[in-house]
Parts: structure tokens; sequence; C-alpha cells
């Protein structure tokens, strides 16, 4: 045991050596807004002159920007809206045409994916210590609520709807539309800007014509940033993120070269290009390599896969479990499961947590979303004497699954506190990496307790 005096010797962990790779993280934040922007000139100046009007007395033109996600569609509105409210606050002189506040609303359709709820939560952003009921009364009076509180306040806004396909939205555009001049003070605008990753969605009827006339857009469609365009963008990122001369060359060709094979994804690109700074620390070393890129790509796959998975519904994760204990009792010699082993291994988790017991068919179904994200490998196979079956293998390492997924269900999370003895809240790092250590041997199926 130590002595007092030994203890008292001991270094601060913050006082040791730590590779110095990072200066500004927030810089490489997907929500972080530039001073200026690359590779996008074209589609800021369509924006900037469609939001223009406003400095003569006019109204914005409505958008909807369409593109791939990572194509820079949040990015340029946040942009060309930052310089707008700065250019008005330099130029504030009496002859200036605008004679209200202005307030920027971002709302992603997402998790706001109804109309009250989006009014709502603008109401909230122009003045918090309004009390109204989330729900309980008609549409109609949460619209007349918002021009009061609009006329009220005498505020402009500028409402960003993203992720606009993920509701349906024909109402709300239509009254917000139509508020000018007729629900909300002379002088005052609504500015909407619709954002959404489906290409089509002004020409595949999910916005009625009347709603179209009212709105009247300007579409712009964000085309896929190539490579070129990517490292400029990761470029102009890394001199504010980075501590200088840590990036060895190779580093951001390959992380532009990557976001540029998936749809010119520049979020890819500059997640790719943090975590692989990331890595380096990780290793304890002072410069970031391409080999640290290609791990990093690893971990972003598996991330990636882990947030996929989290959305999926219960039986689902049941039944991911169940791969993975029965992954974990085949003999050493199987390179497989098959859909039978795995099937009498749900039946019998499902009954220890009363749960539903899915037919075969549908567990097959399952078996089959879960190889189409890549999550299991399992082909049918024909071949046996007992029919088509599927050959089911594990794609991802067992432990990140554990630790990311199951942990969040208290029920998945208490069989496998039972099943192999730990408590995963309490200790997750110390459970065992199932994916390359299968120990049990094959045995009778029985309830765990």
């Amino acid at each position: 045991m130590a002595s007092k005096g030994e203890k008292g010797n001991k270094t601060n962990i913050f006082k040791q050596d730590i590779p110095m790779i990072f200066k500004n993280l927030e810089v490489m934040s997907p929500q972080y807004v530039p001073d200026t922007l690359v590779a996008r000139d074209n589609v800021i100046t369509e924006v900037r002159n469609a939001l223009s009007p406003i400095l003569i007395g006019g109204y914005p033109r409505h958008l909807v920007f369409q593109g791939k996600s990572g194509t820079g569609k949040t990015v340029v509105i946040n942009y060309v809206v930052n310089q707008l409210l700065e250019y008005l606050k330099e130029e504030n002189t009496d002859d200036r045409k605008i004679n209200s506040d202005i307030l920027y609303v971002e709302i992603n359709c997402e998790e706001r994916n109804t109309t009250i709820r989006v009014i709502y939560d603008i109401i909230q952003k122009i003045d918090d210590t309004i009390e109204i009921p989330v729900v309980g009364m008609a549409t109609s009076w949460y619209f007349d609520r918002l021009w009061d509180v609009i006329n009220t306040h005498h505020v402009s806004l500028f409402i960003i709807l993203d992720e606009i396909d993920k509701m349906d939205a024909n109402n709300l555009l239509y009254n917000l539309s139509r508020a000018q001049n007729r629900k909300i003070d002379k002088g005052l605008f609504i500015g909407i800007v619709a954002i959404t990753n489906n290409t089509r969605y002004l020409t595949e009827g999910r916005i009625d014509a009347r709603v179209l006339s009212s709105l009247n857009p300007l579409s712009i469609v964000f085309s896929p940033y190539d490579a070129d365009m990517l490292r400029e963008i990761l470029e102009q990122r890394a001199v504010d993120a980075f501590v200088p001369g840590v990036l060895d060359d190779l580093v951001i060709p390959l992380c532009a070269a990557r976001g540029a094979n998936e749809h010119g994804d520049a979020r890819l690109s500059l997640s790719l290009l943090e975590t692989a700074g990331h890595v380096a620390i990780q290793h304890n070393v002072k410069k970031v390599l391409e080999e640290h890129v290609k791990e990093a790509e690893k971990k972003n796959e598996v991330n990636a896969m882990i947030d996929v998975l989290k959305k999926q519904p219960f039986q689902s994760k049941l039944l991911l479990l169940c791969v993975i204990y029965q992954w974990q009792l085949r003999e050493p010699e199987e390179n497989y499961l098959r859909t039978g082993d795995v099937y009498e291994q749900y039946k019998l988790f499902s009954m220890e947590l009363e749960k539903e017991v899915l037919g075969p068919t549908r567990i097959s179904g399952l078996l089959s979303e879960l190889d189409y994200l890549n999550v299991i490998d399992a082909p049918v196979d024909s071949s046996g004497e007992r029919g088509r079956t599927r050959k089911i293998m594990i794609s991802i390492p067992v432990r990140e699954i554990i630790e990311n997924i199951i942990v969040d269900d208290d029920l998945l999370r208490d069989i496998v506190e039972k099943v192999w003895g730990k408590t995963i809240t309490d200790n997750p790092i110390k459970i065992p990496n199932l994916y390359y250590s299968p120990k049990k041997k094959r045995g009778k199926q029985t309830h765990i307790h």
C-alpha cells in the first residue's frame, strides 16, 4: 500500500503529456457557421437575392431547399440570414425600410411533426413566458394565438422548417404563407424556408396545388459536393480546429474523397476528420496520419449502425440479443447460426420477459431487416435437409451493441445481467467482447433464472 507521502506526490492526470491535436473543436460541429462560406457561392447569391426585397420594404421569397444530407442546406440559410441581420444592424439608418425586429426560428419537423407543435414552438420562441396548452385546442385557435403574439411583439419571422417531409405540412404552409397583410400587421413578414433531403419533394404530390400557389416558393436544389469542394471546406475548418502542422498531407484529401463517395456529404467528411484526430490522441501521437483516418472510418460506421439500431422496435432488439447469445454458445468450428436455433432462443427470452412470441414468418422478416441494415449477414440457404433457413453471422462488434443499445432498455438489460452475470450500468467496460471470444459450450437451452 502506498504511503501518504507517495499519494501526495501523484501527478494530476491532466498535467500529464496529452497530444495537442485540436485547438477549437466547435469549428468541426455541423451546426458551426463560418464567417466565410466556401463552395456554395452560386446558391448563396440566389438566397441573398430572394431575401433582399425586405431591404426596400418588400417581402422575402419563400424557399424550398432540396438535396441530400450534408450538402450545405442548413449552413447556407444560417449563413445568409446571419449576414442579413448583421447588415441591418450595421446599416440602422432612418431611411431603412424595416420597422420591426426580425426573429430567426428553426424547427425540426421530425421532432415537431404536427402543425400544432410547430406553431407552439414558434410562439415560445417569440415569448417563452406565454402559457398555452400543448394540445387540446383546435388548430385554428393556435394560429390565432400566433398572429396575436406576432402583432403584439411587432416582430417579423424567418421560419426554417428542417426535414419538412417528415410531416403533413399543407395546413401549416398554407396559413403561414397567407398571413402577410391578412393576419399580421402591415410591414411585418413571415419568410418560410422549407428544407428536405427528398429531391422530389415538390413534384411527388406531397404539397397540394393550392398550397404551392399560395407559397409560390423558389426551389433550390443542392447538388452534392465534389472532392475538390469538400477539400476546400475541410481546409478552411482545419485552420481553426487543429493545431498547425498536426495533419499529414494525405489526411484532408482522403477525408474529402470519402465524403465525395457518399453523395458529396460534407458532414461525413467533417466527422471523419474530427474522429481521426481523436484516434491520434488515443494512440498518444502528435500527428494525424492516413491510418488514423481509416480507423476513424470504421468507428464512424459502427456509430452510424448503432444510431440506426436505437430506432428499431423492441422485438428487433430482442431478436438481435438472441443472435448475440447464440453466437456466444456456438462451437468454435461453427461459422454461422441457423434460423431455428435463434428462434428457439427468441421464444425462451420472450417467455422470460412475458412478451408476445412472434411467429417464424415474422421473425424471418425481422432477420431480413437486420440483414438489410448490415447488422447481421443472413443469406438464405436451401441446401440443407430441413429446407430453407438462414445462415446468420454477426457483422458488427457485439460489445458496442450491448453497451450502446441493449443497456438503454430495462428489460433487455435484465436479460443480459442474468445471462452474463454483469451489471452493465455499474461496469460496462468489463463486458467481454463476445464477438471474438465465445466461451460457453452448446448445451440444452433452458429458462434463465
